[in-house]
Protein backbone atom coordinates (compact mmCIF):
# COMPACT_ATOMS: atom_id res chain seq x y z
CA UNK A 1 0.00 0.00 0.00
CA UNK A 2 1.13 3.08 -0.65
CA UNK A 3 1.86 4.97 2.87
CA UNK A 4 1.37 8.36 1.50
CA UNK A 5 -2.17 8.17 0.91
CA UNK A 6 -2.40 6.07 4.16
CA UNK A 7 -5.53 7.95 6.21
CA UNK A 8 -4.89 7.77 10.08
CA UNK A 9 -7.64 8.21 12.55
CA UNK A 10 -8.08 10.61 15.46
CA UNK A 11 -4.43 10.99 15.42
CA UNK A 12 -2.71 12.96 18.37
CA UNK A 13 0.51 14.58 18.99
CA UNK A 14 1.01 15.37 22.68
CA UNK A 15 3.99 17.37 23.85
CA UNK A 16 5.10 16.45 27.78
CA UNK A 17 7.65 19.22 29.26
CA UNK A 18 9.40 18.73 32.77
CA UNK A 19 10.88 21.36 34.32
CA UNK A 20 11.97 21.25 37.87
CA UNK A 21 10.17 23.86 40.68
CA UNK A 22 12.91 22.55 43.65
CA UNK A 23 16.33 21.76 43.75
CA UNK A 24 17.59 18.94 45.25
CA UNK A 25 17.65 19.09 48.71
CA UNK A 26 15.26 22.17 49.24
CA UNK A 27 11.94 22.20 50.68
CA UNK A 28 8.13 22.88 49.06
CA UNK A 29 8.82 26.73 49.80
CA UNK A 30 11.94 26.83 48.13
CA UNK A 31 12.13 27.45 44.43
CA UNK A 32 14.61 27.25 41.83
CA UNK A 33 15.31 30.84 40.29
CA UNK A 34 13.97 29.88 36.96
CA UNK A 35 11.00 27.81 38.70
CA UNK A 36 8.39 29.26 36.26
CA UNK A 37 10.38 29.86 33.23
CA UNK A 38 7.91 26.61 31.70
CA UNK A 39 4.80 28.95 32.49
CA UNK A 40 6.77 31.97 30.10
CA UNK A 41 7.38 29.21 27.60
CA UNK A 42 3.69 28.40 27.22
CA UNK A 43 2.96 32.22 26.90
CA UNK A 44 5.80 32.37 24.21
CA UNK A 45 3.99 28.84 22.47
CA UNK A 46 0.81 30.96 22.93
CA UNK A 47 1.69 34.24 21.15
CA UNK A 48 3.54 32.61 18.29
CA UNK A 49 0.38 30.35 17.89
CA UNK A 50 -2.25 32.94 18.26
CA UNK A 51 -3.83 30.76 20.99
CA UNK A 52 -5.25 32.98 23.33
CA UNK A 53 -5.60 30.63 26.27
CA UNK A 54 -2.09 29.30 25.77
CA UNK A 55 -0.75 32.77 26.09
CA UNK A 56 -3.02 33.64 29.02
CA UNK A 57 -2.17 30.50 31.20
CA UNK A 58 -0.84 31.81 33.84
CA UNK A 59 -3.97 33.54 34.78
CA UNK A 60 -5.86 30.21 35.28
CA UNK A 61 -2.76 28.90 37.22
CA UNK A 62 -3.11 28.69 41.24
CA UNK A 63 0.59 29.49 41.59
CA UNK A 64 0.03 33.27 40.23
CA UNK A 65 -1.65 36.04 42.09
CA UNK A 66 -2.34 39.09 40.75
CA UNK A 67 -0.40 38.16 37.41
CA UNK A 68 2.69 37.42 39.59
CA UNK A 69 4.44 34.28 40.05
CA UNK A 70 3.22 32.44 43.65
CA UNK A 71 4.57 29.17 44.05
CA UNK A 72 3.63 29.56 47.86
CA UNK A 73 -0.14 29.70 47.08
CA UNK A 74 -0.07 26.21 45.92
CA UNK A 75 0.93 24.84 49.21
CA UNK A 76 -2.83 24.90 50.51
CA UNK A 77 -3.84 22.76 47.70
CA UNK A 78 -1.69 19.62 48.36
CA UNK A 79 -3.31 16.63 49.95
CA UNK A 80 -2.13 12.82 50.17
CA UNK A 81 -2.12 12.77 46.87
CA UNK A 82 1.59 13.38 45.20
CA UNK A 83 0.16 14.75 42.01
CA UNK A 84 -1.63 18.37 42.02
CA UNK A 85 -3.51 19.83 39.04
CA UNK A 86 -2.67 23.58 38.62
CA UNK A 87 -5.52 25.19 37.60
CA UNK A 88 -7.94 27.32 39.23
CA UNK A 89 -10.64 25.76 38.40
CA UNK A 90 -11.08 22.13 36.37
CA UNK A 91 -8.28 19.52 35.07
CA UNK A 92 -7.78 20.86 31.54
CA UNK A 93 -7.99 23.78 29.36
CA UNK A 94 -9.56 23.37 25.87
CA UNK A 95 -9.33 24.95 22.44
CA UNK A 96 -9.75 25.01 19.16
CA UNK A 97 -7.36 25.11 16.82
CA UNK A 98 -6.62 25.40 12.84
CA UNK A 99 -3.35 25.37 11.50
CA UNK A 100 -2.11 28.42 9.19
CA UNK A 101 -0.86 26.07 6.80
CA UNK A 102 -4.51 24.67 5.67
CA UNK A 103 -7.83 24.04 6.78
CA UNK A 104 -7.38 21.07 9.20
CA UNK A 105 -9.29 21.73 12.02
CA UNK A 106 -7.76 20.40 15.92
CA UNK A 107 -8.52 20.34 18.97
CA UNK A 108 -6.40 21.23 21.71
CA UNK A 109 -5.74 20.01 25.24
CA UNK A 110 -3.78 22.42 28.13
CA UNK A 111 -3.00 20.02 31.49
CA UNK A 112 -0.80 21.65 33.56
CA UNK A 113 0.16 19.89 37.14
CA UNK A 114 2.60 19.55 39.47
CA UNK A 115 4.56 16.49 40.79
CA UNK A 116 6.20 16.16 43.76
CA UNK A 117 9.44 18.30 42.93
CA UNK A 118 8.30 18.92 38.97
CA UNK A 119 6.49 20.80 37.19
CA UNK A 120 4.47 18.73 33.89
CA UNK A 121 2.52 20.45 31.15
CA UNK A 122 0.28 17.86 28.73
CA UNK A 123 -0.08 20.17 25.56
CA UNK A 124 -1.98 17.94 23.08
CA UNK A 125 -2.74 18.71 19.29
CA UNK A 126 -5.33 16.63 17.65
CA UNK A 127 -7.65 16.25 14.92
CA UNK A 128 -11.02 13.62 14.78
CA UNK A 129 -11.11 13.74 11.18
CA UNK A 130 -9.03 11.24 8.99
CA UNK A 131 -6.07 12.73 8.27
CA UNK A 132 -3.75 11.81 5.83
CA UNK A 133 0.32 10.87 5.85
CA UNK A 134 1.74 13.79 4.37
CA UNK A 135 -0.99 15.52 6.59
CA UNK A 136 0.37 15.22 9.89
CA UNK A 137 3.13 17.30 9.79
CA UNK A 138 -0.08 20.22 11.26
CA UNK A 139 -0.21 18.35 14.40
CA UNK A 140 3.17 19.98 15.30
CA UNK A 141 2.17 23.31 14.46
CA UNK A 142 5.59 26.06 14.01
CA UNK A 143 7.20 26.30 18.08
CA UNK A 144 5.45 23.35 19.03
CA UNK A 145 8.93 21.57 19.80
CA UNK A 146 11.32 24.38 20.80
CA UNK A 147 10.28 24.53 24.07
CA UNK A 148 12.95 24.64 26.57
CA UNK A 149 12.75 22.98 30.36
CA UNK A 150 15.57 22.28 32.47
CA UNK A 151 14.01 18.39 32.39
CA UNK A 152 12.94 18.48 28.81
CA UNK A 153 10.40 16.98 27.05
CA UNK A 154 9.03 13.90 25.47
CA UNK A 155 6.36 13.95 22.43
CA UNK A 156 3.98 10.87 22.06
CA UNK A 157 1.92 10.49 18.88
CA UNK A 158 -1.41 8.23 18.87
CA UNK A 159 -2.94 7.38 15.50
CA UNK A 160 -5.61 4.57 14.93
CA UNK A 161 -5.65 2.75 11.61
CA UNK A 162 -8.45 2.26 9.29
CA UNK A 163 -10.13 -1.37 9.72
CA UNK A 164 -8.12 -3.99 7.17
CA UNK A 165 -4.86 -1.81 7.88
CA UNK A 166 -2.06 -3.54 9.06
CA UNK A 167 1.30 -1.95 7.75
CA UNK A 168 1.62 -1.05 11.98
CA UNK A 169 5.86 -1.45 11.01
CA UNK A 170 9.41 0.57 11.50
CA UNK A 171 8.68 1.93 8.21
CA UNK A 172 5.62 3.31 8.86
CA UNK A 173 7.19 4.55 12.17
CA UNK A 174 10.25 6.35 9.86
CA UNK A 175 7.27 8.08 7.87
CA UNK A 176 5.53 9.42 10.98
CA UNK A 177 8.88 10.90 12.33
CA UNK A 178 9.98 12.81 9.23
CA UNK A 179 6.90 14.35 9.01
CA UNK A 180 5.99 15.32 12.32
CA UNK A 181 9.63 16.09 13.29
CA UNK A 182 11.76 17.74 10.24
CA UNK A 183 14.12 19.49 11.59
CA UNK A 184 15.35 17.25 14.21
CA UNK A 185 17.60 14.75 11.85
CA UNK A 186 19.19 13.88 14.67
CA UNK A 187 16.69 11.30 16.25
CA UNK A 188 17.33 7.87 15.72
CA UNK A 189 15.09 4.63 15.98
CA UNK A 190 15.26 2.71 19.11
CA UNK A 191 13.51 0.32 20.03
CA UNK A 192 10.16 -1.35 18.95
CA UNK A 193 7.68 -3.05 21.57
CA UNK A 194 3.78 -3.93 22.07
CA UNK A 195 2.05 -1.55 24.80
CA UNK A 196 -1.39 -2.65 25.04
CA UNK A 197 -0.98 -5.17 22.58
CA UNK A 198 -0.59 -2.61 20.14
CA UNK A 199 3.24 -1.63 18.82
CA UNK A 200 5.15 1.37 20.11
CA UNK A 201 7.94 2.67 18.42
CA UNK A 202 10.77 5.18 20.50
CA UNK A 203 13.27 7.43 18.80
CA UNK A 204 15.80 9.82 20.49
CA UNK A 205 18.50 11.72 19.67
CA UNK A 206 21.04 9.95 22.29
CA UNK A 207 21.94 12.91 24.01
CA UNK A 208 22.29 12.08 27.89
CA UNK A 209 21.24 16.03 28.77
CA UNK A 210 17.75 15.53 29.45
CA UNK A 211 17.48 19.22 28.66
CA UNK A 212 19.23 18.34 25.00
CA UNK A 213 17.25 15.12 24.48
CA UNK A 214 14.90 14.85 21.99
CA UNK A 215 12.01 12.05 22.21
CA UNK A 216 9.24 10.93 20.36
CA UNK A 217 7.17 7.79 21.04
CA UNK A 218 4.72 6.39 18.32
CA UNK A 219 1.92 4.22 18.89
CA UNK A 220 -0.54 3.20 16.77
CA UNK A 221 -3.58 1.37 17.44
CA UNK A 222 -3.51 -1.50 14.82
CA UNK A 223 -5.48 -4.31 16.15
CA UNK A 224 -8.81 -2.26 16.79
CA UNK A 225 -9.11 -3.06 20.18
CA UNK A 226 -11.02 -1.32 22.26
CA UNK A 227 -9.00 0.07 25.04
CA UNK A 228 -11.48 1.11 27.19
CA UNK A 229 -10.15 2.89 30.64
CA UNK A 230 -6.87 1.19 30.02
CA UNK A 231 -5.63 3.61 27.73
CA UNK A 232 -5.91 6.73 30.25
CA UNK A 233 -3.94 4.44 33.18
CA UNK A 234 -1.46 3.61 30.15
CA UNK A 235 -0.92 7.14 30.04
CA UNK A 236 -0.55 7.90 33.16
CA UNK A 237 1.83 5.09 34.35
CA UNK A 238 3.89 5.67 31.04
CA UNK A 239 3.98 9.65 31.95
CA UNK A 240 5.39 9.20 35.22
CA UNK A 241 7.69 6.71 34.32
CA UNK A 242 9.02 8.91 31.60
CA UNK A 243 9.51 11.52 34.84
CA UNK A 244 11.98 9.28 36.74
CA UNK A 245 13.88 8.32 33.13
CA UNK A 246 14.37 12.26 33.13
CA UNK A 247 15.14 12.72 36.49
CA UNK A 248 17.77 10.13 36.61
CA UNK A 249 19.11 11.62 33.68
CA UNK A 250 19.08 15.03 34.79
CA UNK A 251 21.39 14.02 38.46
CA UNK A 252 23.35 12.21 35.99
CA UNK A 253 24.04 15.32 34.41
CA UNK A 254 25.03 17.40 37.22
CA UNK A 255 27.04 14.31 38.52
CA UNK A 256 28.79 14.88 35.51
CA UNK A 257 29.54 18.52 36.44
CA UNK A 258 30.32 17.44 40.15
CA UNK A 259 33.10 15.10 38.48
CA UNK A 260 34.37 17.72 36.33
CA UNK A 261 35.00 20.37 39.15
CA UNK A 262 36.43 17.55 41.98
CA UNK A 263 39.12 16.22 38.92
CA UNK A 264 40.51 20.03 38.45
CA UNK A 265 41.09 19.92 42.16
CA UNK A 266 42.46 16.58 42.24
CA UNK A 267 44.59 16.94 39.67
CA UNK A 268 46.06 20.04 41.74
CA UNK A 269 46.44 18.04 44.94
CA UNK A 270 48.22 15.39 42.93
CA UNK A 271 50.56 17.95 41.33
CA UNK A 272 51.43 19.32 44.65
CA UNK A 273 51.92 15.85 45.98
CA UNK A 274 54.43 14.83 42.92
CA UNK A 275 56.10 17.87 44.20
CA UNK A 276 56.61 17.15 47.71
CA UNK A 277 59.85 15.71 48.18
CA UNK A 278 61.07 18.34 45.74
CA UNK A 279 59.79 21.12 47.77
CA UNK A 280 60.45 19.45 51.08
CA UNK A 281 64.29 19.71 50.55
CA UNK A 282 64.45 23.21 49.30
CA UNK A 283 65.87 25.75 51.64
CA UNK A 284 62.62 27.56 51.59
CA UNK A 285 60.29 25.06 52.00
CA UNK A 286 58.77 26.85 54.93
CA UNK A 287 57.97 29.92 52.35
CA UNK A 288 56.84 27.27 49.87
CA UNK A 289 54.65 24.99 52.10
CA UNK A 290 52.93 28.13 53.86
CA UNK A 291 51.79 29.45 50.24
CA UNK A 292 50.21 25.94 49.28
CA UNK A 293 48.57 26.00 52.65
CA UNK A 294 46.66 29.48 52.33
CA UNK A 295 45.76 27.86 48.49
CA UNK A 296 44.33 24.31 48.94
CA UNK A 297 42.05 25.10 52.09
CA UNK A 298 39.89 27.34 49.92
CA UNK A 299 39.78 25.21 46.95
CA UNK A 300 39.07 22.13 48.92
CA UNK A 301 35.96 23.47 50.09
CA UNK A 302 34.44 23.76 47.04
CA UNK A 303 35.86 20.02 46.64
CA UNK A 304 33.78 19.32 49.35
CA UNK A 305 30.73 20.55 48.31
CA UNK A 306 31.53 19.30 44.98
CA UNK A 307 31.81 15.59 47.04
CA UNK A 308 28.42 16.38 48.63
CA UNK A 309 26.81 17.28 45.74
CA UNK A 310 27.90 14.21 44.02
CA UNK A 311 26.51 11.76 46.66
CA UNK A 312 23.00 13.32 46.74
CA UNK A 313 22.98 13.25 42.58
CA UNK A 314 23.79 9.33 43.20
CA UNK A 315 20.84 9.29 45.88
CA UNK A 316 18.47 10.97 43.27
CA UNK A 317 19.65 8.44 40.46
CA UNK A 318 18.78 5.46 43.06
CA UNK A 319 15.38 6.75 44.01
CA UNK A 320 14.33 7.41 41.13
CA UNK A 321 15.43 4.13 38.92
CA UNK A 322 12.90 2.92 41.96
CA UNK A 323 9.87 5.12 40.95
CA UNK A 324 10.80 4.07 37.33
CA UNK A 325 10.82 0.00 38.21
CA UNK A 326 8.13 0.86 40.01
CA UNK A 327 5.97 2.52 36.98
CA UNK A 328 7.10 0.02 34.53
CA UNK A 329 6.32 -3.07 36.57
CA UNK A 330 2.35 -1.19 36.77
CA UNK A 331 2.19 -0.82 32.98
CA UNK A 332 3.83 -4.31 32.47
CA UNK A 333 1.32 -5.61 34.60
CA UNK A 334 -1.88 -3.29 32.71
CA UNK A 335 -0.13 -4.37 29.37
CA UNK A 336 0.47 -8.00 29.90
CA UNK A 337 3.75 -7.76 28.55
CA UNK A 338 7.30 -6.93 28.84
CA UNK A 339 7.98 -3.55 27.83
CA UNK A 340 11.95 -4.66 26.35
CA UNK A 341 12.22 -0.94 24.97
CA UNK A 342 11.59 0.45 28.59
CA UNK A 343 13.54 -2.25 30.14
CA UNK A 344 16.52 -1.46 28.73
CA UNK A 345 16.91 2.18 29.69
CA UNK A 346 20.66 2.01 31.01
CA UNK A 347 19.49 3.42 34.58
CA UNK A 348 21.47 1.05 36.69
CA UNK A 349 24.54 2.12 34.72
CA UNK A 350 24.41 5.66 35.17
CA UNK A 351 24.23 4.58 39.01
CA UNK A 352 27.06 2.26 38.91
CA UNK A 353 29.58 5.17 36.45
CA UNK A 354 28.37 7.97 39.46
CA UNK A 355 29.55 5.61 42.39
CA UNK A 356 32.78 4.62 40.75
CA UNK A 357 33.36 9.13 40.30
CA UNK A 358 32.33 8.98 43.62
CA UNK A 359 35.05 6.17 44.39
CA UNK A 360 37.82 8.07 42.98
CA UNK A 361 37.19 12.21 44.43
CA UNK A 362 36.90 10.22 47.64
CA UNK A 363 40.42 9.09 47.28
CA UNK A 364 41.50 12.15 46.13
CA UNK A 365 39.94 13.77 49.16
CA UNK A 366 41.79 11.18 50.92
CA UNK A 367 44.95 12.33 49.64
CA UNK A 368 44.24 15.82 49.64
CA UNK A 369 44.04 15.23 53.98
CA UNK A 370 47.31 12.90 54.02
CA UNK A 371 49.34 16.13 52.19
CA UNK A 372 48.05 18.64 54.18
CA UNK A 373 48.53 16.98 57.42
CA UNK A 374 52.13 16.16 55.59
CA UNK A 375 52.81 19.63 55.22
CA UNK A 376 51.54 21.20 58.32
CA UNK A 377 53.68 19.03 60.57
CA UNK A 378 56.83 20.14 58.60
CA UNK A 379 55.87 23.95 59.07
CA UNK A 380 55.67 23.50 62.24
CA UNK A 381 58.79 21.92 63.23
CA UNK A 382 60.34 24.20 60.93
CA UNK A 383 58.70 27.02 62.03
CA UNK A 384 59.72 26.02 65.81
CA UNK A 385 63.25 25.72 64.74
CA UNK A 386 63.25 28.84 63.28
CA UNK A 387 61.50 30.51 66.04
CA UNK A 388 64.23 29.26 68.08
CA UNK A 389 67.15 30.60 66.12
CA UNK A 390 65.47 33.75 65.78
CA UNK A 391 65.10 33.58 70.27
CA UNK A 392 68.88 32.40 69.81
CA UNK A 393 70.40 35.05 68.23
CA UNK A 394 68.60 37.69 70.34
CA UNK A 395 69.88 36.25 73.28
CA UNK A 396 73.35 36.25 71.35
CA UNK A 397 72.97 39.50 70.05
CA UNK A 398 72.35 41.16 73.62
CA UNK A 399 75.05 39.35 75.01
CA UNK A 400 77.57 40.42 72.54
CA UNK A 401 76.20 44.31 73.44
CA UNK A 402 76.68 43.64 77.10
CA UNK A 403 80.07 41.82 76.73
CA UNK A 404 81.18 45.25 74.07
CA UNK A 405 79.76 47.71 76.99
CA UNK A 406 81.83 46.08 79.22
CA UNK A 407 85.22 45.47 77.78
CA UNK A 408 84.46 49.31 76.53
CA UNK A 409 84.27 50.08 80.28
CA UNK A 410 87.12 48.08 81.69
CA UNK A 411 88.77 49.95 78.07
CA UNK A 412 87.83 53.59 80.16
CA UNK A 413 88.65 52.60 83.46
CA UNK A 414 92.34 51.70 82.61
CA UNK A 415 92.02 54.88 80.55
CA UNK A 416 91.06 56.36 84.04
CA UNK A 417 94.25 54.91 85.84
CA UNK A 418 96.42 56.14 83.34
CA UNK A 419 95.45 59.63 83.09
CA UNK A 420 96.19 59.86 86.72
CA UNK A 421 99.36 58.17 86.67
CA UNK A 422 100.63 59.85 83.66
CA UNK A 423 99.21 63.33 84.33
CA UNK A 424 102.11 63.62 87.52
CA UNK A 425 105.54 64.66 86.33
CA UNK A 426 108.49 62.55 87.83
CA UNK A 427 109.80 65.85 89.41
CA UNK A 428 106.37 66.21 91.43
CA UNK A 429 107.28 62.41 92.37
CA UNK A 430 110.76 63.19 93.62
CA UNK A 431 109.44 66.06 95.91
CA UNK A 432 110.80 68.54 93.51
CA UNK A 433 109.15 71.98 92.63
CA UNK A 434 108.13 72.22 89.00
CA UNK A 435 108.26 75.40 86.88
CA UNK A 436 105.16 77.46 86.50
CA UNK A 437 104.57 77.26 82.54
CA UNK A 438 102.51 80.12 80.86
CA UNK A 439 98.19 79.23 80.40
CA UNK A 440 98.29 78.88 76.58
CA UNK A 441 100.69 75.97 77.20
CA UNK A 442 98.53 74.47 80.16
CA UNK A 443 95.94 74.23 78.24
CA UNK A 444 97.76 72.47 75.12
CA UNK A 445 99.74 70.25 77.55
CA UNK A 446 95.72 69.64 79.26
CA UNK A 447 94.09 68.84 75.94
CA UNK A 448 97.02 66.78 74.94
CA UNK A 449 96.84 64.37 77.72
CA UNK A 450 92.88 64.19 77.79
CA UNK A 451 93.19 63.32 73.69
CA UNK A 452 95.91 60.47 74.85
CA UNK A 453 93.60 59.24 77.53
CA UNK A 454 90.71 58.69 75.16
CA UNK A 455 92.97 57.12 72.58
CA UNK A 456 94.47 54.67 75.31
CA UNK A 457 90.49 53.88 76.80
CA UNK A 458 89.71 53.18 73.10
CA UNK A 459 92.16 51.02 72.50
CA UNK A 460 91.95 48.87 75.76
CA UNK A 461 88.23 48.67 75.27
CA UNK A 462 88.88 47.51 72.09
CA UNK A 463 91.31 44.64 72.74
CA UNK A 464 89.01 43.22 75.57
CA UNK A 465 85.81 43.56 73.29
CA UNK A 466 87.86 41.12 71.16
CA UNK A 467 89.04 39.29 73.39
CA UNK A 468 85.64 38.79 75.59
CA UNK A 469 84.10 37.82 71.76
CA UNK A 470 86.95 35.72 71.21
CA UNK A 471 86.57 33.70 74.07
CA UNK A 472 82.94 33.56 73.89
CA UNK A 473 83.09 32.23 70.27
CA UNK A 474 85.33 29.62 71.13
CA UNK A 475 83.20 28.71 74.35
CA UNK A 476 80.11 28.38 71.91
CA UNK A 477 82.00 26.31 69.17
CA UNK A 478 83.14 23.93 72.27
CA UNK A 479 79.96 23.31 73.12
CA UNK A 480 78.08 19.75 72.03
CA UNK A 481 75.53 20.84 69.74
Amino acid sequence: MNHANLQLENPSLTLYAFHLRNRLGQVREEVTPDAEKIWQEMVKLGQSLRIDKLEALPQSLICYQRGEYSPSAENRYWAQSSRLSLLSSGNNLDFQYISQDSDLEMKGTITPFCVHDTYLIDLTFSSQNLVSLNQIHQLNPKGFDSIKTSLGQTFIFYAELPDGEKSCNLFLADQCVKRLMPASTSLKFVAQDLLLDNPIFEYDNGETDPAQRQQILLWFNCNHLPLDGKFDKAVEHLVLLLWGQKKILYAYTQANYCVEQGLSFYSNVEQNTQNFPQIANESDRLDKFKKILIELPQKSVNYAVQLRDLKDHKQTIEINIQNYQRQLEKLQILSSSNLQFLEQFPSGKFCHQVQVEQNHLEVGYALYEKLIESIRSIVAIDQVESDQRHEAKEKQGELNLQLTLAGFGAGFAVSGISSQVLNTPLEKLQGQELPKAPPIEVIKSTSANVLIHIGIGLTAGLIAVMLVLLINWLLRSLKPK
